[in-house]
């Protein structure tokens, strides 16, 4: 959820550009609104969570609830309703909104729920390319790539302090490290990591590791600790609105498909993203002025299972640490003379 906010807040800022006098309300939750308010990209937040982004299964019961609580809270009128996922469940969503119109692409059907269905262009794989297209169609104009970006300036003040209360050497080449994940299937092994982090302080001098940590990620953060108790290290176990405010104090990113990767490329941060079970062509994170992807190709792949059916979650677990070293080392070489000059 993260990353596919992170990669539509860009067609949220062109609809904002194109559309600069209009009310621009987004439906979403908590976390979406923790990730991009500060961009000043969206006019007024509606805050709901879908049953279907729940983590536990919610019920028949728990999709009544959802439905009745959209009509109970979003009341006014709007001229559009807009969806970008081209999400049946988010036509029903849009039908109970009070609209003129209702927009989005139709990836499986549901046309008769819309007023203007933007059929896709099957060419396009990437959440942002598509998103594109969709307000191409739209009418909207835009110049360049229009890749996500994040305002570091907002972020100043919090990361200045940060260094300040952990005592971190500000002369330091700063590595973050996100090494959870949602899934077990996303989450390359904490052993090879640990093999990572002290790979690189023994290849480069002067360097300080923020590991970041994620939600029910303490198990994941103990082991790394006790294998890196020797090496130069900050854990950071922050709010959503913090955590993403200090990715833009790292001068390169090492993670697993996760949030991670699309904050640090929306900062520009060079970025090295190990995927799983899924095709990294349909989401790698854009925006990174050095990006490297790894990715086991498999016949099993992309399955979008939570669980592997194979049960030896081969995708990851067989993502060798000589590979992610070397394009970890490959991308710190790339700057990192600066910082060995001093």
């Amino acid at each position: 959820m993260i990353g596919d906010t992170i990669l539509y807040s860009s067609a949220i800022k062109i609809l904002k550009e194109n559309f600069p006098n209009a009310t621009l309300t987004l439906v979403c939750d908590n976390t979406v609104k923790d990730l991009i308010y500060n961009q000043k990209i969206v006019d007024e937040f509606i805050i709901l969570k879908a049953p279907w982004m729940a983590t536990r299964p919610v019920g028949i019961i728990g999709f009544i609830r959802f439905f009745i609580s959209v009509k109970k809270n979003i009341k006014k009128k709007y001229d559009f309703a807009i969806d970008f996922r081209g999400d049946l469940r988010n036509f029903l969503v849009l039908n109970i909104i009070k609209a003129n119109h209702k927009i989005s692409q139709i990836f499986f059907g549901g046309e008769y729920l819309l007023t203007f269905a933007i059929k896709p262009n099957n060419d396009l794989i990437h959440f942002h390319e598509e998103s594109l297209y969709f307000l191409e169609k739209m009418g909207c104009e835009y110049i360049g790539d229009n890749y996500p970006r994040l305002d570091r300036e907002v972020a100043v003040e919090l990361c200045s302090n940060f260094l300040l209360e952990n005592k971190i050497d500000p002369s330091k080449t700063i590595i973050g490290v996100h090494p959870g994940a949602s899934q077990d299937v996303k989450k390359w092994d904490e052993d090879k990591y640990i093999l990572l982090i002290k790979y690189l302080d023994h290849r480069f001098k002067g360097l300080h590791f923020l590991i970041f940590q994620g939600p029910s990620e303490e198990e994941t953060i103990e082991k790394i600790e006790k294998g890196i108790f020797d090496i130069d290290y900050t854990i950071v176990n922050r709010p959503l609105s913090e955590y993403v405010k200090l990715i833009s104090l790292c001068e390169a990113l090492v993670c697993n498909d996760s949030g991670a990767g699309h904050i640090a490329a929306a900062y520009a941060i060079p970025l090295v993203v190990i995927f799983g079970n899924v095709n990294p062509d349909f989401v790698y994170p854009k925006g990174s002025v050095d990006l490297r992807i790894i990715s086991n190709n498999l016949d099993c792949k992309p399955c979008f299972s939570s669980t592997c059916r194979f049960k030896t979650n081969e995708c990851i677990k067989g993502v060798a640490f000589k590979v992610v070293a070397e394009k970890a080392a490959d991308v710190i070489s790339n700057f990192y003379f600066v910082k060995d000059d001093k």
